[in-house]
């Protein structure tokens, strides 16, 4: 519980590989193949473990991962407090000393360094796209200079699919489309080369939905909405999947479809139970996606939700402008009840 999600999702890589060679009886109980019964010293299958038991070997061989998983998370949090550090010169510096430092800081030559510029990309892609591009340029010339026997290969191409993902948004954004889609392209060759983790894959998705929409191809662009739903779920990231279904229910309503659209937002309502912002975003497309269907009761009383959910003064403008145009839609028929 105590690991950083770069340790966990090792953890989850390591698990995939691992359960090649055995497998789980009922209840759970693993069973080792010939191979391993023959090296544990089990000899056939029939001499595996049985459930509530415990060879000494596992014991011993869960107890040496238990202790790499720990020096391995006591060597991160040390690279990420020296590459917070260093980050801090970083900024002090004018551009071409930033560079000499990025080339040869050893503190910004680690996985920590790594995430930290994705972090940094990140943040910038909705305000400062050009900086995010510049961000995702310095993990990407990063990545190749890494131990791939000490991080593993498989998670340092990870990395590289999101640097190339959040630098197809960040073009996206300045309206360069193709250079979004030989970004996307970029990060679709390093995710085949990856750990083939779920949200990787789901955020790929999600990013070529939203340059499908701008490229015009709705009905691409809602599969991968979808998909890209499904593997957040998967991943137990409702919170993403959610947002995912919102964006369907838009696309849906925005094409003309209002009967779907009202689908898909009860399904990310139905997912959006953490985030207020998230369940915000979903009621506000049901209630969209209702008022488009013509059933203005029925949005009137999902607005009452948004106002219980939304606090702030944007969901409080954003509830206030539906109202108005729900009470104009509904002005017609109370009009008809009172003659």
């Amino acid at each position: 519980r105590q690991l950083s999600p770069a340790t966990t999702k090792m953890g989850r890589v390591m698990g995939k590989s691992s359960g090649k060679t055995g497998r789980c009886g009922r209840g759970g109980a693993y069973r080792p193949s010939e191979g391993e019964a023959s090296r544990l010293g089990g000899g056939a299958q029939g001499d595996s473990v049985s459930q509530g038991e415990s060879h000494p070997s596992y014991d011993l061989a869960f107890e040496r991962a238990l202790l790499r998983a720990a020096e391995r998370q006591k060597e991160l949090v040390g690279d990420r407090a020296a590459a917070d550090r260093a980050l801090g010169d970083l900024e002090r510096l004018d551009g071409h000393r930033q560079e000499l430092l990025l080339r040869n800081s050893r503190r910004l030559a680690t996985f920590a360094a790594l995430e930290r510029f994705l972090d940094s990309a990140n943040a910038a892609v909705a305000t400062e796209p050009e900086v995010a591009i510049s961000w995702a340029r310095r993990a990407l010339a990063l990545a190749p200079r890494l131990d791939p026997q000490h991080y593993g290969q498989a998670l340092l191409h990870d990395s590289e699919a999101r640097a190339w993902t959040i630098w197809a948004h960040a073009a996206r954004k300045l309206g360069r489309l193709d250079e979004a889609d030989e970004a996307l392209r970029h990060a679709y060759q390093s995710l085949l080369r990856g750990t083939r983790d779920p949200v990787e894959r789901a955020t790929w998705l999600e990013a070529r939905a939203e340059l499908r929409v701008l490229q015009g191809e709705i009905d691409q662009a809602a599969s991968f909405h979808r998909r890209a739903a499904e593997l957040f779920r998967e991943a137990g990231e409702e919170s993403r999947a959610a947002g995912c279904f919102s964006a369907l229910a838009r696309l849906h309503r925005e094409s003309g479809q209002p009967e779907r659209a009202v689908t898909a937002a009860r399904q990310a309502l139905s997912l959006a139970t953490n985030r207020p912002a998230v369940r915000f975003a979903a009621l506000f497309e049901l209630a969209e996606a209702l008022l488009a269907c013509g059933n203005f009761f029925a949005a009137r009383g999902v607005l009452d939700e948004m106002r219980r959910v939304g606090a702030d003064g944007v969901t409080s403008a954003t509830a206030n402008e539906l109202a108005y145009r729900i009470d104009r839609a509904l002005v017609p028929r109370r009009a008809l009840g009172a003659s």
